[in-house]
């Protein structure tokens, strides 16, 4: 991916802060009618049907499928990653992205913990029980992609400690014939030729009762890393598909039928030295696919609202590394024991999730939800090569019950909310270890984690243009079984318990200056309690062996800020910007088993970012009588350097990533097309994003050099 901190044409991007309405103003960046205020933005975030953002007592960022559009972003985590108080980037480890909310960062290594970020297609959770990482799904016709920051643990479960990512995909629309596609033609510096073509349809087939829509998408992308025996080793090839039927039964009663589709193969990842090298000479593919099928019900009756979501995924990533590059992939390293020169990382996992939910239809001052959650899942994972053979296998049950109730009291000035959740997770896990010859060692164990998560929220509405909120939540991450080493060498070692992360949160946004002006603050203090970190600890007994096994290391606090602004300065010039900053650290040292101070008192975790920010304007003009109109679009975003701690506790970092782009449109007087020229990381940044490994800097993952680029749009 690592065009992920890029984000050109922010004002096509249609990044909309909480604070304000929308970003969009004077027409849209294909052209549409002028505004004089910022726009109305709806969401679903809080599973009680469509609200308003700005009422919504929940920092969230929102980017509408329109302004996706018209993006360059290789797929949704491209675009998420420029938010401010977000980070997101391609991991060397497993080819596939990792996403943190507020700093809070899960772990890198293998088989060390889900992630700390819910991430949602639809209604399907794309998380994994013992994998900190995430799929990416094409940015193109989708409805909206919603970013809630902060613990949401009541009504989305496990992995939501630092928020949720909810990647909501368009329904079929039963009326209209609709057809929309776009070509992308680009260059990469140190690179090559990119090319990519979307399309999208939509057809009623029974108009007002059926319809279907299909979306289609193909990338090929060129490398731009170097090894010694080739050039452009990192290329890659995403094949994606969406086909989604829409059915009224009656006047109460819809159906949405969904099946997606994505095969995503990387010759290489994106990783390497700082001049765009690799000293590795095989070929270390990584390929990503997944088949999604998901059903939606929704049945409307006059006091209440019943919803039904079934989803089945069926996920498989697998990636091979050289080890000592200049050696074969079947070099024995350990002369004679089977261990050679190459890791092989697998991923394969199978997923059915039921969640049903009842919500309240009524104006009066009480508004209640609650429903059931249920997911099944199997995941099969292995690690082969230079460490032998580790291959695992886990089957996890999950149910959980939650409710929300809602009064609203003084006239609707104020509303009190009160959230409870509850979680189990059955788990069963069997691992095996060999190298090279019969098991080693191996384990079949079973074990049930649950938590409890609460949620309570006031509201303060003093008037149409503004919402204030004192909110406090939790969020958690399901617990997991340790694995066959760590049991083979400390048989006492327990398995890993749930972590609790809780967010004390006080909130003020709205518009002002009659709707050109949209803000948000939030200022929140976040408690995560019994932190999973992987530790090097020591075997039991007279072994004294050092290994490396996950572990609730330890406690960490601190207070955060976001803060962002969206200013229609004239009807054809929009600025925004946004800020977010936390002092998440540990509270006191965290030593692992031989007595090394991972993690000093104060210390901030791995993997988390300190300060992010992006600014970026938008500037709406005319070609003179002619009828034809034109955009022009600059932004800029910053992530801070993340730490890296070695086996041995010493701190490595990652670079500062400061990235911006511009964009140039036209569209003629019909609106029938839109052309567009664009640079993607103007300045040609070259620095490290993630640190995989301290010993193999050729693991560093970076970002997408300066690509230049040219899109044809054909718009509805």
């Amino acid at each position: 991916m690592n065009k992920i901190l890029t984000i050109s044409a922010v004002g096509a991007l249609g990044l909309i802060s909480a604070g304000g309405d929308a970003i969009a103003q004077a027409g849209s960046s294909v052209g549409g009618e002028t505004r004089s205020a910022l726009e109305e933005v709806v969401v679903t975030a809080q599973k009680r049907g469509a609200q308003i953002l700005q009422d919504v007592p929940v920092s969230i960022l929102v980017m509408s499928g329109e302004k996706l559009d018209s993006s360059s972003f290789e797929g949704v985590n491209d675009a998420i990653a420029g938010m401010a108080g977000v980070t997101a980037y391609d991991t060397s480890q497993r080819g596939g992205t990792r996403v943190t909310i507020r700093g809070v960062a899960s772990s890198s290594l293998i088989n060390t913990g889900g992630s700390t970020t819910a991430y949602y297609v639809d209604d399907l959770p794309f998380n994994f029980v013992r994998q900190s990482t995430t799929a990416d799904v094409n940015a193109f016709d989708l409805e909206r992609v919603e970013v809630l920051k902060g613990p949401q643990g009541t009504l989305y479960g496990a992995a939501s400690l630092g928020g949720v990512v909810r990647v909501l995909t368009r329904d079929a629309n039963l009326d209209e014939f609709e057809f929309k596609g776009r070509a992308d033609l680009s260059t990469t510096e140190d690179g090559g030729q990119n090319y990519r073509g979307d399309v999208a349809f939509n057809m009623p087939l029974v108009p007002g009762k059926l319809a279907v829509r299909a979306v289609a998408g193909y990338q090929d992308n060129s490398g731009w890393i170097d090894s010694p025996v080739d050039d452009d080793v990192n290329n890659s090839e995403i094949k994606s598909a969406r086909v989604k039927v829409g059915y009224i039964a009656t006047d109460r009663l819809r159906f949405d039928f969904t099946a997606q589709f994505s095969r995503n193969d990387r010759d290489s990842v994106d990783a390497g030295l700082d001049d765009r090298t690799t000293p590795n000479d095989v070929d270390q593919t990584v390929d990503t696919e997944y088949d999604l099928y998901g059903l939606r019900l929704q049945f409307d009756a006059d006091r209440y609202s019943i919803f039904s979501s079934s989803s089945w995924l069926d996920y498989s990533n697998t990636g091979t590394v050289q080890i000592v590059p200049g050696l074969p992939l079947d070099f024995d390293l350990s002369g004679g024991g089977g261990v050679f020169n190459f890791l092989t990382q697998q991923n394969d996992s199978e997923q059915f999730t039921q969640e049903v939910r009842v919500n309240s239809n009524n104006d009066g001052p009480w508004n209640w939800s609650f429903g059931g959650f249920y997911r099944d899942s199997e995941g099969v994972g292995g690690v082969t090569g230079v460490l032998g053979h580790n291959f695992s296998q886990i089957e996890s049950e999950q149910f959980a019950f939650f409710g929300e109730l809602t009064h609203a009291f003084m006239d609707g000035a104020f509303e009190l909310t009160a959230g409870l959740r509850y979680f189990e997770d059955d788990q069963e896990l069997t691992a095996v270890v060999t190298n090279g010859g019969p098991p080693d060692h191996s384990t079949d164990q079973s074990e049930t984690f649950d938590k409890v998560t609460s949620r309570v929220v006031l509201t303060w509405f003093p008037n149409d243009d503004m919402t204030g909120y004192l909110s406090y939540g939790t969020g958690f991450r399901s617990g997991f079984i340790q694995g066959a080493t760590a049991r083979e060498l400390s048989p006492d070692l327990a398995n890993v318990k749930p972590d609790v992360l809780t967010n004390y949160e006080i909130g003020l946004k709205g518009t002002t200056a009659e709707g050109r002006v949209g803000y948000e603050v939030a200022l929140y203090y976040l408690d995560w309690a019994d932190v999973i970190q992987p530790l090097t600890l020591l075997a039991q007994g007279d072994q004294n062996v050092p290994f490396t096994a996950a572990t609730n290391a330890g406690d960490a606090s601190g207070p955060g800020v976001d803060l962002s602004i969206d200013f229609a300065a004239t009807d054809s010039l929009t600025l925004r910007g946004g800020i977010g900053w936390n002092d998440l650290t540990f509270d006191d040292d965290i030593q692992d088993g031989a007595g090394i101070t991972f993690f000093e008192e104060d210390s901030r975790l791995d993997e988390s970012a300190e300060w992010t920010w992006s600014v970026g304007l938008d500037y709406q003009f005319a070609y003179g009588a002619s009828g034809y109109g034109g955009w022009f679009s600059a932004d800029a975003n910053y992530s801070d350097a993340l730490n890296k701690r070695s086996a041995s506790g010493e701190i490595f970092h990652s670079d500062s990533i400061m990235t911006s782009g511009i964009e140039l449109g036209l569209t003629p007087p019909s609106d029938s097309f839109s052309l567009t020229l664009y640079v993607d990381n103007l300045f040609d940044e070259d620095g490290i994003v993630a640190i995989l490994d301290t010993g193999f800097p050729q693991f560093d993952s970076r970002v997408r050099p300066r690509t230049y680029g040219m899109r044809l749009s054909y718009p509805f």
